[in-house]
């Protein structure tokens, strides 16, 4: 797959994050979306701005 290519996850039913040990690093800006990641339980979404944002506290 293309480093710039557009990518897609169709889940059905239960879907389960594994907590990250470190913050991901992120697509670039340009490219647009973003990161969805677990850490310490919690769920996180960082965008192309770089800054993590709590979606749902653990």
């Amino acid at each position: 797959m293309a480093k710039d290519a557009a990518s897609a996850i169709l889940a059905e039913g239960a879907v389960r994050l594994a907590d990250v040990t470190a913050t991901p690093s992120n697509a670039p800006a340009a490219l647009g979306g973003g990161s969805r990641y677990a850490q310490g339980g919690a769920l996180y979404w960082k965008g192309g701005s770089g800054k993590p944002t709590l979606l749902a506290p653990a």
